[in-house]
């Protein structure tokens, strides 16, 4: 009887430690994810090329939520353009933020703006 208790209290404390180091994971991730927006952020209007290079050594989209994703997109296209380099890379990234940013008009506006860009530029 004894040997049972202790193996229910065994794998309370696994599921717990399991539990606990997830989430630990997780926040960890969103919290590295949302400093390096902010960095990309500091460094676009000045160092447009080094916040390219930041956000493109971010994790893929799979592993960012659908807010993440959008904010990649919008930062990404703003970077690409600020460097000059072709938005076609940026294209259904930017489709992802329309969706997202559906009643957001600023956000939206941005995304129009630089799918608009993109349009021009491949004619």
């Amino acid at each position: 009887m004894q040997t049972n208790k202790k193996t229910k209290l065994v794998v309370k404390i696994c599921s717990i430690l399991f539990l606990g180091t997830f989430l630990f994971c997780a926040c960890s991730s969103r919290e590295r994810t949302e400093t390096s927006f902010l960095q990309a952020e500091s460094l676009l209007e000045e160092h447009p090329d080094s916040a390219l290079q930041l956000l493109q050594t971010l994790p893929a989209l799979q592993k960012l939520s659908h807010k993440e994703s959008a904010r990649y997109a919008l930062l990404l296209a703003r970077a690409t353009d600020k460097c000059e380099k072709s938005l076609l890379p940026c294209d259904s990234l930017l489709n992802l933020a329309l969706n997202y940013y559906d009643n957001d008009e600023k956000e939206r506006a941005v995304a129009l703006l630089y799918k608009g860009r993109l349009e021009i530029r491949n004619k």
